[in-house]
């Protein structure tokens, strides 16, 4: 098939061209040009000479009532074969009329194909599935009519139904184990500043989401201002950094309040003084933030949505202390 098509182009393009440094002959008074055994015809003519072995024979129109003692290619736009052919047929035409006998195959390839009552095809018929072949009565096909296919190089082997092997689920240690290390280290080292953080929270859950909502869209849009800016790479460079770290840092806020509010929702008087009660109220949280995100549909919402609440308790308490600090 790719030889065919390399056959083609080269066809197009030498009569395009119309080879304008090869001799010129004269065939019924049209003007062609012959190459040894392949005529490349540049426009709609007559081929009353007899030809021989392999021809490649290109034209808008094309009539062929001689002989054509081989194999041909013919690519043209209309055929008209009114002559005997030796050897094999391959045809790539927009309309064509067999009336001959062909000794060999025919190979249709596109276009529509009439087989006239006096066409004689000793060989087989072959034909891609978008050609159109009509076959009128009275011609004789000796061989099968049938799709043309260029056979497969792989080998056939026998149907075998095997399991598909799904990849293991692998838990995020890194992720929790992470969350872990900056939970112990905020709730343990910052404990003043972490119960501040739960009781803001549970004291103003709204406006703290609605906070953490704005740090989360107005941070990114400071970040990309910045950077048009000569001056203010260095800072949108910082900025970054504190942005990403305030996310990792929420991630852990929002396991201490989750695993906080269940806490509280099972004894109303848990004491978060000591260390124990904050410790097991960072692990529920984890565990809960995890199972909350393993929930079809609906998890990476719910983990969005700790998120913006963990940023915005710290925004928002961020933001009270500072008060406090001024007012004093």
């Amino acid at each position: 098939m790719r030889q065919l098509l390399f056959t083609l182009v080269v066809g197009i393009f030498l009569s395009s061209t119309g080879l304008a440094e090869v001799p010129e002959n004269q065939v019924n008074g049209q003007t062609s040009v012959a190459i040894s055994n392949e005529t490349v015809v540049t426009k709609p003519v007559f081929i009353s000479t007899q030809l021989s072995n392999q021809s490649l024979l290109v034209a808008n129109h094309l009539i062929i009532d001689k002989p054509i003692m081989g194999d041909v290619l013919i690519v043209a736009g209309k055929v008209d074969l009114q002559s005997n052919i030796a050897g094999q047929l391959t045809l790539v035409a927009g309309q064509a009329t067999l009336a001959g006998n062909i000794q060999g195959d025919v190979i249709a390839i596109g276009g529509n194909i009439d087989i006239s009552s006096k066409a004689v095809i000793n060989g087989n018929l072959k034909y891609l599935k978008s050609s159109s072949i009509n076959i009128a009565p009275g011609a004789t096909i000796k061989g099968k009519l049938e799709p043309w296919v260029r056979p497969s190089p792989v080998s056939k082997k026998p149907y075998v139904i095997t399991t598909i092997d799904k990849p293991a689920y692998k838990f995020p240690w890194i992720f929790y184990g992470g969350l872990l290390v900056v939970g112990l280290v905020l709730c343990l080292g910052f404990a003043g500043y972490s119960k501040r953080l739960l009781n803001t929270v549970w004291q103003r859950p709204w406006l703290s989401l609605l906070s953490g909502l704005l740090v989360f869209i107005v941070t990114p849009m400071l970040i990309l201002t910045a950077i048009m800016t000569i001056i203010g790479i260095p800072f949108s460079i910082v900025l970054f950094g504190l942005y990403l770290a305030s996310l990792w840092l929420a991630y852990a806020y929002a396991a201490w309040l989750i695993g906080a509010s269940l806490m509280r929702l099972i004894k109303a008087s848990v004491d978060f003084n000591t260390k124990q009660s904050r410790i097991l109220a960072l692990l529920l949280g984890l565990a809960s933030l995890y199972f909350l995100g393993c929930i079809p549909y609906i998890g990476f919402w719910l983990k969005g949505f700790a998120l913006l609440l963990g940023l915005g308790g710290m925004a928002l308490t961020f933001r009270l202390a500072w008060s406090q600090y001024v007012n004093n």
